[in-house]
C-alpha cells in the first residue's frame, strides 16, 4: 500500500526541486521521514537520504551499494519511472 503525508518543504541537493509531500512505498504508515529513510528526487531521480534535521542529502556510492537488493530495486524502478516521464 502507498501512503502519503504532507511535510515541510525540502529541496533536492542535486537539482533543487522542492517537495512538500512524502510517499511511503514500502512500509505501513505515512509518518514523517526518519533519519536514514531513503528517497528519490521526483525531478532528477537522485537517490537521497533524510538527515537528523529533516533535510535530504545525496547518498554516497558506498551507501547505495549497502542498500538491500530488494530496496535498491524499488528505488531504481521509481527512478526509471521518473526518467521516462521527463522525456
Amino acid at each position: 500500500m502507498i501512503h502519503a503525508a504532507t511535510s515541510s518543504a525540502r529541496a533536492c541537493p542535486q537539482c533543487g526541486y522542492v517537495t512538500d509531500r512524502d510517499v511511503e512505498i514500502h512500509g505501513d504508515d505515512a509518518s514523517k521521514p526518519k533519519p536514514g529513510d531513503l528517497a528519490v528526487c521526483l525531478r532528477c531521480g537522485l537517490f537521497e537520504t533524510f538527515t537528523a534535521d529533516g533535510h535530504k542529502r545525496t547518498l554516497t556510492l558506498e551507501e547505495v551499494r549497502a542498500i538491500p537488493r530488494v530496496d535498491r530495486r524499488r528505488l531504481e524502478r521509481q527512478r526509471r519511472k521518473i526518467w521516462k516521464g521527463t522525456k
